[in-house]
């Protein structure tokens, strides 16, 4: 062994160089004679003693400058083949780092007293140390059956953090003058390199093997600070794939140090465009989050509190990630987002991915000022820019935000939008002060609310429902849709429900549907909220803030229609029947809306399939039990609640009654119920009498057994509404224009039926009121806060309908029937009415003579010749009492004459002859009548006292 290491200097004189080749010489023939078998026969100290002595060689200054090529070929040969026991080199290590943690604190005490004799000689010995171990670890690296051995792993550790010591230690290798050279800069970054690299070969080939290394053995701590202090990119990948494998073994080593690791890749490693270092950071995604997600034990049936608790938990990581988006490589982003969201869990953290990366764009695009961190009111400045420019102008994380969705299955975007909604509603309205915590700010939100001002919590409103309506709305995620529901229709009938892609969609639908209905109400909410805050400080939100809300309300309706349309219809229908049920009146009442507005969709696309029909009629029961529940737990159902069931039922009867008459004639039983006609708000009535109205023009004869329910309380409605005409508010305008939309509708479909009716039908349609020149006739009641011209045209409105109606009755019902109504009604109240109501009788007497045929005027020419006559003599009858006036009497004669012009262009000349005989003969007596009556007047007057 000493002719190996060569001979000692003796200080005999000799030159160095021939000293030197003495010992190449020397070392060259030992090496020769150590044979394999001569090695195998060594025991273990002559093993250690051999290869300290060949390390010795392999590590000495002067060898490395001015050694021989194959006397370093050959020591390594002769350690390749010495057979060794991985307890021997692990003690070597040991050793080594305990001498170089000694030198370093040597230095170090050295430094702190100022002596700077000796540095040197530490500096030099620490060198020799350090080559000494680089040669031992390349030693160890080549022998495969002791460079796995776990035997090696706290040693190396060890080893690992001394170089970090020395690292760190500017002593070391500093000269004592300045007229000294520097010691030659030590191998620290290839030693680190080196030893990492034996450690991750070890965790490998335990793994393998399905051992585990010893906790006790592992210093994690110590490799995060090798992360963090070096700079080498070789180093920080090969200290991140030794991370990922230890957590694979032992996670929650892993775990405590997460922050610190991640921390640094987002500021360093992040930013290396190349294969290699992303692949890294592939692998130390997948194996050090892994260990994070798995400590959260979040699983399908936790509540939505263990979901926030664990959101939160795995927050900061995603905010490493989410902050250092603009540094990484933007054709690498995109994989690596996936991969994080992929070994987090897309089920449960895509959505927190998604809100994190909506929450940077809110904050780049609304930037808060000074008085909107100290103050909630700044968010009534008049700088608050438009929501949706803001969008417009800055949607590159918002794009980066839908292309990261695209990567997942259609299930797993619909749930984080489901949870997107969700998070939505903890948001306070405007950013609350210090010493007002909330629920949202204690723990149970996804993005961090303390920093952010009004605006930005508005603009975070906004982008979360304008990124859900686009992903609904995208290309990539509808083709994912229709994948699903292709694979459905090839599942076979042994698959439970809940496994069949496009029914989990379906049931993802309804929950974004619900969500969604919760968002707008919460709106409505909290916009409330803020408008009486301000009222109560006599003031106004600004207009830009009111704008701001309007655009959040719109886009939350924007992004609930788009849901809906794209719910397949017969789990459209269950989610109605199920959300109708929902505790909350206000979701019933926009649910409600959605369905109108679905049937409606459908109805006018004209594509009505056996099944999209059997679908749609299934929506009727539920909507018929919430209109007639009189229960105690429905008496609080708000009456715009009721008006909506109604116009739902309207709706299905206009597109669907008369192709399905049987399923609708009972729903006029619930129009005239107590919850329709009877109910006592009067906008809910006029709603039931729109339904009714369009359900008698649909179903026709069909609606007759019914005639004698619904006609009083329709003529009760109509008889209410003219009494109240002169003054009526628009209510009652609009309850008096429904209630003749439906006898109009009657009289179309029904004529044959309405004659019991028709004296108080007549006795409504030509009252004074509807037919008075002037729209307030006896009516000074003031009119404030009345939208007068809507008033104006409800007036119009109804007037019209009561011209429409008469022109129907003229032409439909019978003269058999009418006729004599008509002339009663002239007997006992169209005069005591006065002239516009003797007025509109006469016209519409006209009417009826002129939609009647000449067989049929044949029949009744006589009994109205004689109401003529009788007419004709109103000024002789009426004049004296009283009863009306001269220019009355003139408007009545004047439309005399034109009904009676009417009469007569009906009527043969066979018929017309006598007539007009007889009209003489009346008109000569009547005179002749009273020509007498003024002759008796005169001779009684001349006659004697």
């Amino acid at each position: 062994m000493d002719l190996v290491e060569g001979p000692k200097n003796d200080g005999d004189g000799d030159s160095g160089g021939s000293r030197h080749a003495i010992e190449l010489y020397l070392q060259r023939r030992a090496i020769d004679l150590l044979t394999t078998p001569l090695l195998k026969s060594l025991g273990g100290d002559h093993q250690r003693a051999l290869v300290h002595r060949l390390l010795r060689i392999l590590a000495t200054q002067d060898h490395i400058h001015h050694g021989d090529a194959a006397v370093a070929k050959g020591i390594k040969g002769i350690l390749d083949r010495l057979p060794l026991d991985p307890g021997l080199p692990a003690q070597d290590i040991e050793a080594f780092a305990s001498e170089l943690q000694a030198l370093t604190d040597d230095s170090s005490r050295s430094a702190k007293k100022g002596r700077m004799e000796g540095g040197r000689s530490v500096a030099q010995r620490a060198s020799n140390v350090v080559y000494k171990l680089v040669a031992l670890l390349e030693f160890v690296q080549t022998k495969g059956t002791v460079s796995h051995s776990p035997l090696l792993a706290l040693p190396l550790f060890t080893a690992l953090s001394a170089m970090l010591d020395i690292n760190v230690n500017h002593a070391l290798g500093r000269p004592e003058s300045d007229s000294q050279q520097p010691a030659p800069p030590l191998p620290i970054e290839y030693t680190k390199q080196l030893i990492i690299d034996i450690l991750l070969h070890i965790f490998r080939e335990t793994s393998r093997g399905g051992v585990k290394v010893d906790e006790s053995m592992l210093r994690v701590d110590t490799l995060v600070q090798v992360i963090r202090t070096s700079t080498s990119p070789q180093t920080h990948n090969q200290s991140l794939l030794l991370l990922s494998a230890i957590a694979e073994q032992h996670p929650q080593l892993v775990l405590h140090h997460m922050m610190a690791i991640f921390t640094f890749m987002g500021a360093n490693i992040f930013r290396q465009d190349d294969n290699y270092s992303f692949h890294v950071i592939q692998q130390a995604i997948e194996k050090i989050i892994s260990p994070l997600v798995k400590s959260t034990s979040v699983t399908s049936d936790d509540t939505e509190t263990d979901l926030d608790r664990a959101s939160r938990q795995i927050r900061p990581v995603l905010e490493v990630f989410v902050d250092s988006l603009t540094h990484i490589p933007r054709h690498r982003r995109l994989i690596l987002f996936a991969t994080v969201v992929k070994t987090t869990g897309p089920r449960h953290f895509l959505y927190a991915m998604l809100g994190l990366l909506l929450e940077k764009q809110a904050r780049r695009q609304s930037k808060p000022t000074a008085e909107d961190l100290l103050s909630s009111d700044a968010a009534n400045s008049t700088s608050q820019p438009a929501l949706e420019a803001g969008v417009k102008g800055r949607d590159d994380v918002a794009d980066f935000a839908l292309a990261l969705a695209h990567q997942f299955s259609a299930a797993d975007q619909l749930h984080a939008l489901i949870q997107l909604q969700r998070d939505l509603l903890r948001l306070p309205a405007e950013r609350q002060s210090k010493d007002q915590p909330d629920a949202y700010t204690e723990g149970l939100g996804l993005i961090d609310i303390s920093h952010m001002s009004s605006r930005q919590l508005r603009a975070y409103r906004f982008l979360v429902l304008h990124f859900s309506n686009r992903l609904l709305t995208s290309a990539p995620f509808l083709s994912r849709l229709q994948e699903d529901a292709d694979a459905s229709n090839l599942v076979g009938d042994d698959v439970p429900p809940e496994q069949i892609p496009s029914v989990t969609n379906d049931r993802r639908f309804t929950e974004l549907v619900e969500s969604l209905l919760r968002v707008i109400t919460s709106i409505g909410t909290l916009y409330a909220q803020l408008v009486a805050a301000a009222a109560a400080k006599n003031t106004h939100l600004s207009a830009p803030v009111e704008h701001a809300w309007k655009q959040i309300l719109h886009e939350a309706y924007t992004t609930l229609g788009t849901t809906n349309n794209l719910l397949a219809l017969p789990h459209f229908v269950a989610t109605v029947n199920m959300l109708l049920a929902h505790e909350n009146r206000t979701i019933r009442r926009k649910v409600l809306d959605l369905t109108n507005q679905r049937v409606a969709s459908i109805g006018e696309s004209g594509t009505r399939s056996k099944e999209t029909v059997a679908s749609i009629l299934a929506l009727l029961q539920p909507i018929q039990s919430l209109i007639n529940d009189t229960s105690a737990a429905a008496a609080v159902e708000t009456a715009t609640n009721k008006q909506a069931a109604l116009l739902c039922l309207t709706t299905l009867t206009r597109y669907f009654a008369a192709a399905n008459p049987s399923e609708f004639v009972d729903i006029i039983s619930t129009a005239i119920g107590p919850g329709g006609l009877g109910h006592a708000n009067s906008q809910v009535v006029a709603s039931a009498i729109v339904t009714l109205t369009h359900l008698v023009l649909e179903l026709g004869p069909r609606a007759v057994p019914t005639l004698p329910k619904y006609m009083p309380i329709v003529l009760k409605h109509v008889s209410e509404g003219v009494l109240a005409y002169p003054t009526a508010t628009s209510s009652q305008l609009t309850l008096l224009v429904g209630s003749l939309s439906a006898l109009g509708a009657i009289a179309k479909k029904m004529a044959s039926f309405v004659h019991p009716s028709l004296p108080a039908l007549l006795s409504s349609l030509l009252h004074s009121n509807l037919n008075d020149s002037s729209a307030f006739k006896g009516g000074n009641k003031p009119l404030e806060r009345r939208n007068v011209s809507d008033d104006a045209k409800l007036r119009e409105h109804a007037r019209a309908k009561v011209q429409a109606i008469l022109a129907t009755i003229a032409e439909s019902v019978s003269p058999r029937h009418l006729l004599p109504a008509q002339f009663n009604y002239f007997q006992k109240e169209a005069l005591k009415n006065g002239a516009d109501s003797t007025v509109s009788l006469l016209n519409f007497v006209g009417l009826t003579a002129s939609s009647m045929s000449r067989s049929t005027m044949s029949q009744f020419y006589k009994p109205m010749f004689k109401f003529f006559l009788i007419v004709f003599d109103t000024r002789r009858l009426h004049l004296s009492s009283n009863e009306l006036a001269v220019d009355d009497i003139d408007q009545v004669e004047d439309a005399a004459l034109d009904a009676f012009i009417k009469f007569v262009v009906k009527l043969s000349e066979k018929l017309f002859k006598p007539l007009f005989s007889s009209l003489v003969d009346w008109a000569s007596a009547k005179l002749q009548g009273e020509d007498d009556d003024k002759d008796n007047e005169a001779s009684s007057s001349d006659s004697p006292s």
